[in-house]
Parts: structure tokens; C-alpha cells; sequence
């Protein structure tokens, strides 16, 4: 069987197939099979109207305008630059369909796609067929990479800290981001990452936690099928030595059950980590407990319950920086141990004080203690008297912030004891004095007529006096009110003994 190949010019694909050549002579009838083969054109054929070109961009869906009508209604197909034919209701790689308007749609061409498209025609009336073809040429085109950020750039970081670099690019179709590291590595949204670097999809870098080896120049590419473009940045890694934002050397005094929190934060790049070494060389870290009692807060603040004595010693906290050094504090526990009398010293007035009528008299009482002290005084009319923040004041007596009790104009009714305590949680602590202001106003006297020296030396090589101070403490005998009037009657004897002959005088000159 012969076969004839026709270049198609108004025949479609349709028409291929086998016909037969009959020849007839007298009663011999010869016949002569002939097998047609339809071969595709890409160059437009006589006859055939050529449409407008179409442009299309990579990537985006783009649509071939074919409007046919007829009596009865055409039936359309498309024919592609690779031959195959696009019919209604027919799959076809890629997704191309044909719309109700005869449009061709492609909903995503590439540059394979570019070419010479052919719509198709064909109604049929009774034998006849009329077939008409529409010529379409798709041009794709792209356009390369552009960045849309500074060729170069620098940025500087602390060790430790966070990085994030941006790349932004268009172009046609998308370029794709890709970074090439400081070590030639290269790494994609797509790609695989490490636990400290990676890549969004949106092209940004991360570095989560910078390191010295981090530092060197990262370059961004975009590319696509048209060309590429990059844009590069520059890491410099700094580093911070630690700094502690307390004190280097701190002192607590506590007493036992009390709870501590000796404060230790810093900062540095990068970031330094915080341990506590305390007085028996056990290093803690925060978040740890040690001894049911000791435990480091995430913050770096060592806290202790309740401490004891034992509790005592020096703490000191470090903050170390592998690559930048390190910073320590010590901060030194005292816990006191429980004793009878006040911690500290009270600075109250003389044994004895003299006073003479109208002229006022200070009784000082400066009160030094850990932990602070409350002062109260105590009057010969058993008053009791209590240290405020604001000045007081009780008849003829001021109370100064202070402690000192000031009597103004005193009396011989002012005469007497004046004792001064010092209390706190560790104990108590007392200063007394005796207000004599009848033995004073008779020595005046007895020195304005030149009865006495005027000089106090000179007084005492007169008079011998026997003085004593009364002092009240928590766990020695405390003395009872009548106790304390047998003593002071004791006192006033010694001092009348004393003055046995200077009252003798004194009768004398009076009368």
C-alpha cells in the first residue's frame, strides 16, 4: 500500500486516514488504497487569518482570543506548536482549557510555550464542511532580577546576640534567594539549616546566636532564568566583657531565721552565665537548691531561706564570658549570735549631771546598734518617754529625734534618775544619770561667797563623791522598783557623808 504525505492546507487532522482509487475498464475494476497523513505546520497556511501576537510573562496565565461563529455553531479546538490538539472537555498537560469564548488559556507558561497556536473551526451541513483557522503567535518573556536593597551593607552585633539579614529581589519569573556564607556554604528557604542559622522563605537570614566565626561577608543571590543579581553584607561580631550591676563588695548583718537575697545580675557580650561560690567552695548555678535551704534564682539571686551561724562566711558571685572575661562580687554574711545586750553601743549622759534653776540641761543618748534600736527614757515620775522621727515635747522636757532629752527651767521636782534603753531583737542596753540640782545650786553659792574654790578640780579635792550607774540588761537579774529606791537611798547617803561639812557651812552662812 502506497502512502501519499500532503502538507496541510486547508485539510485539519481530522482528515487523515485510508481512501481508495477505483479504476474500472470494461469489466475489471482496479483499486488503489491510499493512506493520508496529515503533517502540522508551524508557518501560517494560505487562507488561514493571522491573529495579533501575544505576549505573555513566565509564570503568570495568560489567554489566545479565538471568536468563531456559524450556522450551525463551530466546533473549535487549538492546535499547539508541538502538534497536540486542545479540544473542549479534554485534559491536557499543563491545564491548558478551552473557555466558553473560544479563548485558549494557559494558567502557567514557560518559554517551551512560545510558539504559533492555531484555533480551529469546523461546522458541517449535511456533506459539506467548511473549516476556517486562526493563526496566534505567543511570545513569553522575562526579565531578570533586581535587587531592591544597597549592593553592600555593614552590620555589627554582639557576641550572642541575634542577627537578621534581609534580601529582597523581583524579576520574571521570581528569583529564587539563596545566601553564600562567610565558609562558601550555601543555604535556601528550601534547604536544609542548622540549629543556629537558617532561611525564611521571604529570603531573610537568621543567626540565632552569633559567635566570633560568625563574622566575614554573606552574600544574597536572586536568579531566575533570565540572569541573576546579589547584594552583600558585611558581620562584625563584638564582644562586651561582663559587667556586675552591684556592688563588688557587700556586708549583711542578719540576725539567725531571718531570710537573704544577695542580688547578682550582669551584663556582657555575649551574654555571661552567673554562678555563686559559697563559704564551703561549693559553686551553684541558678535554678539549682542546694541543702533544702539555698537555692540561686534564674536571675542570679542567691536566697536563703532562714539563715543560722552557720550560714556565716563570704558568697561571692561570678559572671563569666568565655571570650571576654570575667566579673565577681563577694558579698559577706554575718549572722549574730544571740547574746544579752544590745549589738552596739549607746553613748548616754555622765553618771551624774548637775544642773542650777532656769538653765535648761541636755541628757544625750546617741544609740548605735544593728539592727536599728528604739530609745525610750524613763523620768524620776516613771514617765516613759519613746524616741520618735518628730521632736516631742512633754511639759519642760524636749525630745529631739535624736535621744537627747532637753529639761527647760528644770526644779528641784526635776531632780532624780533619768535612764535611757536601747532595745532590739538581739537585746537591750541602758544608760542612766542622776539630775542633781540642789548639790549644784549650793556649790554655786558656796563658790560666789568664796566658801569653795570656783574650780571644779578644786571642788573635788573638797568633796569625794561615790557614784554608780544603773544599767538593766536581758538575762541578768532585773531589779525591782523598791530595789532601785534602796540603792538610790544608799547613793544619797554616801553623797550626804560627803557633804557632811559642806552643809555644816552652808547652815552657817545661811544663817
Amino acid at each position: 500500500m502506497d502512502i501519499i504525505t500532503l502538507e496541510s492546507k486547508l485539510l485539519l487532522k481530522p482528515d487523515a486516514g485510508i481512501y481508495y482509487c477505483v479504476a474500472r475498464a470494461g469489466r475489471d475494476v482496479d483499486v488503489l488504497p491510499l493512506h493520508l497523513a496529515v503533517e502540522e505546520s508551524s508557518v501560517p497556511h494560505l487562507g488561514e487569518q493571522v491573529g495579533p501576537p501575544v505576549t505573555g510573562t513566565v509564570g503568570e496565565p495568560v489567554s489566545l482570543p479565538c471568536r468563531m461563529s456559524g450556522s450551525p455553531e463551530p466546533y473549535l479546538s487549538w492546535i499547539l506548536p508541538n502538534g497536540n490538539v486542545v479540544r473542549r472537555g479534554t485534559a491536557v498537560p499543563g491545564g491548558l482549557t478551552i473557555e466558553t469564548n473560544g479563548s485558549l488559556y494557559l494558567p502557567n507558561p514557560s518559554l517551551r510555550d512560545g510558539g504559533h497556536y492555531r484555533c480551529t473551526a469546523v461546522n458541517h451541513y449535511g456533506r459539506d464542511a467548511l473549516s476556517v483557522q486562526l493563526l496566534t503567535t505567543l511570545e513569553v518573556w522575562t526579565r531578570p532580577p533586581r535587587m531592591q536593597l544597597a549592593s553592600y551593607r555593614e552590620a555589627t552585633i554582639h557576641q550572642g546576640g541575634e542577627v537578621h539579614l534581609e534580601c529582597q529581589a523581583d524579576g520574571v519569573p521570581a528569583p529564587l534567594l539563596s545566601w553564600v556564607l562567610p565558609d562558601r556554604s550555601v543555604m535556601t528557604s528550601a534547604g536544609p539549616s542548622t540549629s543556629r542559622i537558617s532561611v525564611d522563605t521571604n529570603g531573610t537570614l537568621h543567626i540565632s546566636v552569633t559567635l566570633p566565626s560568625d563574622r566575614g561577608v554573606y552574600r544574597c543571590v536572586a536568579s531566575n532564568s533570565a540572569g541573576a543579581a546579589s547584594t552583600s553584607v558585611r558581620v562584625h561580631v563584638s564582644s562586651l566583657p561582663p559587667v556586675i550591676q552591684q556592688p563588688r563588695e557587700e556586708h549583711l548583718l542578719l540576725s539567725p531565721g531571718r531570710p537573704v537575697y544577695a542580688h547578682c545580675s550582669a551584663r556582657g557580650a555575649p551574654p555571661p552565665t552567673l554562678r555563686w561560690r559559697i563559704p564551703d567552695g561549693t559553686l551553684v548555678r541558678p535554678s539549682q537548691f542546694l541543702h533544702g535551704n539555698l537555692f540561686v534564682l534564674t536571675n542570679g539571686t542567691l536566697h536563703i531561706r532562714k539563715v543560722g551561724p552557720k550560714d556565716s562566711g563570704s558568697y561571692e558571685c561570678t559572671a563569666t564570658s568565655n571570650s571576654a572575661g570575667e566579673r565577681s562580687r563577694v558579698v559577706r554574711l554575718e549572722v549574730e549570735t544571740p547574746t544579752y545586750g544590745l549589738r552596739g553601743r549607746v553613748e548616754g549622759p555622765s553618771p551624774v549631771t548637775y544642773t542650777r534653776p532656769g538653765v535648761a540641761v541636755e541628757l544625750p543618748c546617741l544609740t548605735i546598734a544593728t539592727p536599728r534600736a528604739t530609745v525610750t527614757w524613763e523620768t524620776p515620775d516613771l514617765m516613759q518617754l519613746k524616741v520618735m522621727a518628730q521632736p516631742r515635747i512633754y511639759g519642760n522636757r524636749y525630745l529631739s529625734p535624736q535621744g537627747s532629752l532637753v529639761i527647760q527651767k528644770p526644779t528641784s521636782m526635776d531632780t532624780g534618775f533619768y535612764k535611757c534603753t536601747a532595745k532590739n531583737v538581739i537585746g537591750v542596753d541602758t544608760k542612766a544619770t542622776y539630775l542633781n540640782f540642789f548639790a549644784i545650786y549650793m556649790l554655786n553659792r558656796l563658790s560666789a561667797d568664796n566658801v569653795l574654790p570656783a574650780t571644779p578640780h578644786s571642788i573635788a579635792q573638797h568633796v569625794s563623791f561615790s557614784f554608780t550607774t544603773v544599767s538593766i540588761h536581758i538575762g541578768t537579774n532585773v531589779m525591782s522598783h523598791n530595789m532601785i529606791v534602796l540603792h538610790l537611798l544608799s547613793i544619797l547617803k554616801n553623797v550626804l557623808l560627803g557633804f557632811k561639812n559642806v552643809i555644816l557651812k552652808c547652815c552657817i552662812f545661811m544663817c
